[in-house]
């Protein structure tokens, strides 16, 4: 039952693209000017009653489908015509050079059911001279060709066997290349601790420079500070112990010296220096004058205080200022006994303080 169906259905399809009407034009595209030609049209299909042939719009074939029907032939084109089953071979004479046009048309009582158009390109023919100069060229071209095909297998010979060398070094750099990353992988630990220690040689190196930089500072402080105590060092040096004198003696006076210029002691000095002579010049004064040291009733001497002041006295208190004055003389004062003069002539010239102190009283 199946298969009847799927045969009634076969037969349906085929009987259905059978009565379907196609036409096929085969035709070339250039030819040659003034050579003759064809063309062939292919028929399928009953749906039209004659063919209609046409050259630049001129009507040059109209062959019509029943038989017993002659062909209508414009004998300018046509130069043999020819049907054979569905298919029409139409021989058409040379046309000129140029662009032209070919259609084929199905037509049913004067109607077009289908039509198919056709560009055609015809040339000029080269004439036999000219074909055999081509024909020249053509083997000279062919000669050339030849030889540039020679040139080009020695030459593709050649780059072959550099192209050989060049992947022979090449695969050598490559195996270099491998030997060379794999001992750069083995020392790149290495490497890496290099460069760690480097850099913590840098930070050691800027922090010493930093601490010696700041040591460089106390140092000139402290030379500062040790060039002040040098010199405070020294005077003091000087000040207890003195230099000798030029015969070997460093004696009281000289240390007096030094003590009594010394900066600090000066306004001191000064001030002494002062009182002693205002007391010398008092003296002076009173001794031309024969008359009281010092005037009015306040520093009077009472009477109780002359009676109970005597001699004895006196005599200690010279003895006192005389030793006095020897000490402060020193070794080298000037001594008349020792120099060659009088004591009493000196007694008697002059008069001690202490004496002149006595008479007062």
């Amino acid at each position: 039952m199946k298969k009847s169906f799927f045969a009634l259905v076969l037969i349906f399809v085929v009987l259905l693209f059978s009565s379907i009407d196609a036409l096929t034009l085969n035709a070339p595209k250039n030819v040659p000017a003034s050579v003759n030609w064809y063309v062939s049209i292919e028929l399928s299909g009953s749906g039209f009653d004659s063919v209609v042939l046409s050259v630049d719009g001129a009507k040059v074939l109209e062959q019509p489908m029943q038989v017993g029907k002659e062909a209508t032939i414009d004998v300018f084109y046509v130069i043999h015509k020819e049907v054979m089953n569905n298919k029409i071979f139409v021989v058409l004479k040379g046309l000129p050079a140029g662009e032209h046009s070919l259609k084929v048309e199905t037509r049913q009582n004067g109607s077009v059911v289908d039509s198919i158009d056709w560009d055609l390109t015809v040339f000029e023919a080269m004439s036999a001279k000219e074909g055999q100069s081509a024909i020249d060229e053509i083997e000279d071209i062919k000669a050339d060709v030849s030889s540039l095909s020679s040139s080009y297998d020695s030459l593709k010979s050649s780059l072959e066997g550099k192209i050989n060398e060049l992947n022979s070094s090449l695969e050598k750099l490559n195996h270099s290349i491998n030997e060379l990353e794999k001992s750069l992988s083995g020392q790149s630990a290495e490497i890496d601790s290099l460069k760690s220690a480097l850099s913590s040689l840098g930070s050691d190196l800027a922090s010493l420079n930093s601490k010696l930089a700041e040591a460089s500072v106390k140092t000139n402080k402290s030379k500062e500070e040790l060039a002040v105590l040098s010199q405070k060092v020294k005077a003091l040096d000087l000040q207890l112990n003195p230099p000798e004198s030029e015969t070997g003696n460093s004696g009281f006076f000289s240390g007096l010296v030094s003590i009594v210029f010394a900066p600090e002691n000066i306004p001191a000095v000064g001030l002494f220096i002062m009182v002693i002579v205002s007391i010398v010049v008092i003296f002076l004064f009173k001794r031309n004058s024969e008359g009281p040291l010092f005037e009015g009733t306040a520093f009077e001497p009472e009477e109780d205080k002359e009676a109970s002041f005597d001699s004895s006295e006196a005599v200690e208190l010279t003895e006192k200022e005389t030793e006095e004055e020897k000490k402060f003389k020193g070794k080298w004062a000037y001594n008349p006994a020792t120099e060659g003069g009088s004591t009493e002539s000196e007694s008697k010239s002059g008069i001690s303080f202490s004496e002149l102190l006595w008479k007062k009283r």
